[in-house]
This record gives C-alpha cells, sequence and structure tokens, in this order.
C-alpha cells in the first residue's frame, strides 16, 4: 500500500513538470525567435541607410556634373556671341559686304526725292540678273548699300508711293562692283516727266515731246510693265543734269527719260527727232538707249541723217523706251 502511494506521487510530481518545461522551452524559443528578427530589422536598417547615402551621393554628384556642364556650355555660347557680334578676336567675322556703294536720288532741280525703291540685282550671269535687293533713299534722298558679291549688277530705282500725284522717270544703271570698292555713284536723276498720256484701247499713235521729239507706240504690241496701265510720258532732261556728256567718244546732244520703261518685241517703237541740233544736213548721228533688257547697258539702237529740218531715220525702231540719248 506504501508503495502503491510513492508511485502515485512520482507520477503526479512527473505530470506537474511536464507543463513547466513546456512553457519554459516556448519562452526560450520566443526570445530566440525575437534576437533573430531583431538582427535582420537592424541589418535592413542599415542597408537603407547606406542606400540612401548613395543616393545623395548620387545626387548631389549629378547636380555637381550638370552644373559644371551647363556653366561650360555658357561660357562657350557667350564667347561665340561675343565673337560674331564685334568681330571679337576669333576666326568669325562681323556680317558685311565686300565693297560699299553710295549716292543720291534726286529730281531736275537737285533736290533728294524721299522713298523712292531700288532694284539691286546680281550678280549678272549668262542665267540671268541672280537676285535683288531693296532699299528705299532717305530723306535726304542719300542711300548707302553693301552688296555681298563681286560681278556686274543691274541698279534701278522706281518711283514709291511717298510721292502721290507726281510722275517721275524710273533710273537704271549698270553697275560693276570689286571687292574692297568704294563707290560714289553721285545723284542718280529720276525727272519729273508731266502728265501721262493714256493709251488704253488705242491703236498705234504718234506722240510729241517737248516740240522735238516725235514717238509712235502700238499699245497693243506693248509691255508696260505687270499692272502698269497703258500710258506714255517723257520729258527733255537739261543739259545741266545730263548723266552722260559724250558716250564712245561722241559728244550728247539731248537727252530724254520716258515713263514707263516700255518694251515691244518686234521693236514698233519709231522715233523722229524735230530738230537738226545746228547740225549740218548730212551729218550722221547716234542715237542710244538705256537697254533695260541688258540690265542696264547703255546701247547704240540706231543711227539717223541730219535732214533739213529733222533728223531722219529709215527703217530703224526701238525695242525699249527708257532714256533715249542722241550723240553726234
Amino acid at each position: 500500500m506504501h508503495y502503491h502511494s510513492l508511485m502515485t506521487a512520482r507520477l503526479l510530481s512527473l505530470l506537474l513538470l511536464i507543463p513547466v518545461g513546456c512553457i519554459l522551452y516556448a519562452k526560450e524559443a520566443s526570445e530566440s525567435l525575437d534576437d533573430d528578427g531583431s538582427g535582420a530589422k537592424d541589418d535592413d536598417a542599415d542597408d537603407d541607410g547606406e542606400d540612401d547615402d548613395d543616393a545623395e551621393s548620387d545626387s548631389e554628384s549629378d547636380a555637381e556634373s550638370d552644373a559644371e556642364s551647363d556653366a561650360e556650355s555658357d561660357a562657350e555660347s557667350d564667347a561665340e556671341s561675343d565673337d560674331e557680334g564685334d568681330g571679337g578676336d576669333g576666326d568669325v567675322e562681323p556680317d558685311g559686304g565686300i565693297a560699299s556703294i553710295e549716292g543720291c536720288v534726286v529730281g531736275l532741280d537737285g533736290d533728294g526725292i524721299f522713298d523712292v525703291r531700288s532694284q539691286f540685282c546680281g550678280p549678272i550671269t549668262d542665267d540671268g540678273e541672280g537676285s535683288c535687293a531693296s532699299f528705299p533713299s532717305g530723306e535726304d534722298g542719300c542711300f548707302q548699300y553693301e552688296p555681298k558679291q563681286v560681278g556686274d549688277y543691274k541698279f534701278m530705282w522706281v518711283q514709291g508711293p511717298a510721292l502721290p500725284g507726281v510722275v517721275l522717270a524710273d533710273s537704271l544703271q549698270r553697275v560693276t562692283v570689286a571687292e574692297g570698292d568704294e563707290l560714289d555713284l553721285g545723284d542718280m536723276l529720276m525727272p519729273e516727266v508731266g502728265a501721262s498720256v493714256d493709251l488704253e484701247g488705242l491703236s498705234e499713235t504718234t506722240l510729241e515731246l517737248d516740240g522735238m521729239l516725235e514717238v509712235t507706240i502700238d499699245p497693243e504690241k506693248t509691255d508696260f510693265g505687270i499692272g502698269v496701265a497703258p500710258a506714255f510720258a517723257g520729258v527733255l532732261v537739261p543739259e545741266a543734269r545730263w548723266p552722260y556728256d559724250e558716250l564712245d567718244g561722241a559728244e550728247v546732244l539731248a537727252t530724254w527719260a520716258f515713263r514707263p520703261f516700255a518694251h515691244t518685241e518686234d521693236g514698233s517703237f519709231a522715233v523722229r527727232i524735230l530738230d537738226t541740233f545746228g547740225l549740218a544736213a548730212g551729218t550722221e548721228v547716234g542715237i542710244y538707249y538705256i537697254n533695260k533688257g541688258n540690265s542696264g547697258t547703255i546701247d547704240l539702237a540706231m543711227t539717223g541723217v541730219v535732214g533739213e529740218d529733222a533728223i531722219e531715220i529709215e527703217d530703224q525702231k526701238l525695242h525699249y523706251l527708257t532714256w533715249m540719248i542722241i550723240t553726234k
């Protein structure tokens, strides 16, 4: 009996110790897990801190690199701008021409004409007149221009909008430009020609100018220019304002200027000069014109012979009515 009681007591003691051991084991396991987990968290936190440091370092490095790149770019841009703007010490030259041309557009009274328009076309080649620049005359009638290329140019002045009610003859000449030229063309004359004769709807018509010149025009065969109404006017230019005193070594006798500059393909402009200029009968004279078709050269158009009271011109006609110059 005593033996069974003792065994029973030992069994009860063991049963009581089992839960306590389980509890202790679970507590130790939990603490072990906590220790491992906190270590991992600490490591992750350290890694995150290092990543943040790397990001900040990369960002600062990129910012410094961008700033240096921008500064270098700005400095180069400023240097190029300075060179282009003022010539600088570099190889970039300031924009400008290879020569200079100046002069003044004037009327018969010698006063400058404001706001007439230029057509400066060239260089002239076998293929045409090249490109054209246009610029107005200043308040005093004067101008200054710098061509960009050497060569021959057509230089023409046409009436602008500043002179309503006034009719001016155009001015045209050929200009040759060489590098380094400083050309002073002096006065370029645009004489007032008076009222124009309306030729709209007319057939071949003969007009008289100043009692000294007859001009026969067929409006249907005449090109008066794009957008220009059929009309004609002209003026005898006073000797004091002649643009030329001689041509090809021959003395100038008279000069007429016409408006508009008219052209006919078949050469149907007939002229008759109603004056002998005091020359003996039988004297030959030359009749020149500004050849718009050849970009402003002055060419011999025909010859005439002095008669009793006029200069007779037989079987010869003009292709252009621009400026006409008589020589002996």
